[in-house]
């Protein structure tokens, strides 16, 4: 749907709290993965060195396709073995 106001409200909001990269690090390592024709994701592997714990995996598929790749799979179980 396309609530207007809620959106407004949504934005309003971001734009009052100031983000802070340092103060909000994640505590866990981290899985980042894109699918090579998920144009969505561009700019993503170039954050994983920034994060302290973090892996980018880089799978088949668009932005839907890429969710239920087999290579995903495997590198979740990977990442969470």
């Amino acid at each position: 749907g396309g609530d207007a106001a809620a959106l407004s409200a949504l934005v309003e909001g971001l734009g009052s709290e100031p983000f802070d990269p340092a103060r909000n690090m994640p505590t866990v390592p981290v899985l980042l993965a894109g699918g090579r024709e998920d144009v969505m994701v561009q700019g993503l592997a170039g954050l994983a060195p920034l994060l302290p714990d973090a892996r980018y995996v880089d799978v088949p598929g668009d932005h839907v396709g890429a969710l239920a790749s087999d290579e995903l799979f495997e590198e979740t179980l990977r990442f969470l073995a």
